[in-house]
């Protein structure tokens, strides 16, 4: 299953809870004014987007773990929420000190940022076009297959 901008890693608020913990969200599809599919999607579009700062696109095609990066979308969605007002720090398994959104934005950061991307065997992967070219030197200042300077 490939990464890409338009599908979701996450579909509904049950796997939200799962994943962080944090009780009392099924409110929310009851809302007319919020949109739970719309919400989700836009927090995947922003893991993707992260992700594509660091890998080219056709590597994100390939990945096969794409789901470790389900917690950095529900993360996301939360620091949402929060800033909408729709949970508080008080809430959740782990909110921290300086409120639930700078809390649930610090983690989606993180999980994206600390991503390692696995790829599946059978394709061959980009390089990345930020590693450059490596620089070689000689540093022994002779020459490499013999003979002599002048």
């Amino acid at each position: 299953m490939a990464l890409t901008r338009d599908s979701a890693l996450l579909a509904t608020i049950a796997e939200v809870v799962d994943i962080s913990s944090v009780q009392d969200l099924a409110n929310l599809e009851a809302d007319s004014e919020f949109s739970t599919a719309d919400s989700l999607l836009e927090a995947h579009r922003w893991v993707y987007d992260r992700l594509k700062r660091r890998f080219p696109t056709d590597a994100l095609a390939v990945l096969t773990n794409q789901a470790e990066l389900k917690r950095a979308v529900a993360y996301r969605f939360l620091e949402v929420l929060a800033a909408a007002g729709y949970i508080s720090a008080g809430e959740g398994a782990r909110a921290a000190d300086e409120g639930a959104r700078g809390y649930w934005g610090q983690e989606a950061r993180e999980e994206v940022d600390s991503f390692v991307p696995e790829y599946s065997d059978d394709t061959e992967v980009p390089r990345a076009s930020n590693e450059g070219v490596p620089y070689l030197t000689n540093v022994s200042k002779r020459p490499l297959f013999g003979g002599q300077l002048s």
